[in-house]
């Protein structure tokens, strides 16, 4: 497997760190509590990260409160070990139909992607309207991850 960096300059409001974290599993809540993943932080794992449990399906999710309009996701892995365990990941943007069922507005799928990197970052071409974004592992190892920042468009 092969690392590569990405670069990406902030712009509009990162509104993940307004949000509720929830995750499949916690492995120590105080090592590593959910609140990590939207602290604002992407110094190390010394400044906060999250994991789960080893478990066959593993997955972090963050409700925003209210919908917004998305533009831009950025996930930073865990870098100092363990970068792997994102291997294969799906991140998926979701909002409540009318019967408060989820309903799929936005995604992208790294399921087939086989470089791990250190930073995911996704534009989308149109904004998508979400209250939640989750991202899901089904490889079997813990989910480790830094940061997930969720910026809202920006009209000019």
């Amino acid at each position: 497997m092969y690392r590569m960096r990405s670069y990406l300059s902030k712009k509009g409001t990162n509104i993940a760190v307004r949000g509720i974290v929830s995750q499949s599993s916690e492995l120590d809540a105080i090592r590593f509590p959910p609140s990590n993943l939207i602290d604002g932080s992407t110094l190390g794992v010394e400044h906060g990260t999250i994991q789960t449990k080893a478990e066959e399906k593993n997955w972090v999710e963050i409700d925003f409160k209210s919908v917004y309009s998305i533009r831009h996701v950025k996930i930073t892995n865990r870098i100092d070990c363990c970068e792997d365990r994102i291997e294969g990941f799906v991140a998926t943007l979701y909002d409540l139909d009318s019967e408060s069922q989820p309903r799929e507005v936005g995604r992208f799928d790294y399921s087939d992607f086989n470089q791990i990197l250190d930073v995911y970052s996704h534009t989308f071409f149109t904004a998508v309207d979400a209250r939640y974004i989750k991202v899901e592992t089904n490889n079997g190892k813990p989910l480790n991850l830094l940061e997930i920042e969720v910026y809202v468009a920006i009209n000019i």
